[in-house]
């Protein structure tokens, strides 16, 4: 059966794909199980009701923690909606990383894998961004992260995206970093608590070994 709204961290049975519906509010670190179903929340939003997130910031790192894994996964299906397309977009990056959370403090995160995303970027849409990780180990607790940054020429823009609810309570579930790339930030990071009323972009992410 999947998990009733506020069930956290629930460990699938053997064998089965993690999921994750990232982004604090939207039934935020609960793992679906079986693979399939999920809450209408989860799966099911009209455009009226979330319409696109908090704009996003050039250069601007952003993460949502996702929650606890209960083994070693190597790969990362993270799914996002873009609803305004980038427009003159030089780089765009999601990332997993690893880092203990600390309610209402900073977040110390180290990359574990990385993808491109600025063909994604580019085009409004569903669409999915595979990573690939390395060292994520049982008890792992993992973020999702992403950042954007323009060509800087007129009429250039970030993408925007479905959004999740933005941490009103700005308990450390969505954290932001100034000036960072993913690709080639330190490890770890020290990330800073994202504004209570900045929303994050949502997605679900699967984790998988490939």
């Amino acid at each position: 059966m999947p998990p009733s709204p506020g069930q956290v961290m629930t460990v699938p049975p053997s064998g089965t794909l993690a999921i994750w519906a990232a982004g604090p509010g939207n039934v935020a670190q609960t793992i679906l199980t079986p693979v399939g179903l999920a809450p209408a929340d989860i799966a099911f939003r009209t455009a009226a009701a979330y319409p696109v997130d908090t704009a996003e910031v050039e250069e601007e790192a952003r993460a949502v923690y996702l929650g606890r894994v209960e083994t070693s996964y190597n790969k990362a299906d993270v799914r996002l909606y873009v609803v305004v397309a980038a427009i003159g977009l030089s780089l765009g990056e999601v990332a997993i990383c690893t880092g203990t959370p600390g309610i209402g403090g900073s977040q110390n995160l180290t990359r574990v894998g990385w993808a491109d995303a600025s063909g994604v970027f580019v085009g409004a849409g569903a669409a999915t961004i595979t990573v690939t990780m390395t060292g994520v180990v049982a008890g792992d607790h993992l973020w999702l992260a992403w950042y954007q940054k323009s060509d800087g020429q007129q009429g250039s823009n970030l993408a925007t995206f479905d959004p999740a609810t933005a941490d009103h309570l700005t308990s450390c579930v969505a954290q932001f970093k100034a000036a960072t790339r993913l690709s080639t930030m330190a490890s770890p990071t020290m990330f800073g608590v994202l504004g209570k009323t900045t929303e994050p972009l949502w997605a679900v992410v699967g984790m998988r070994n490939a």
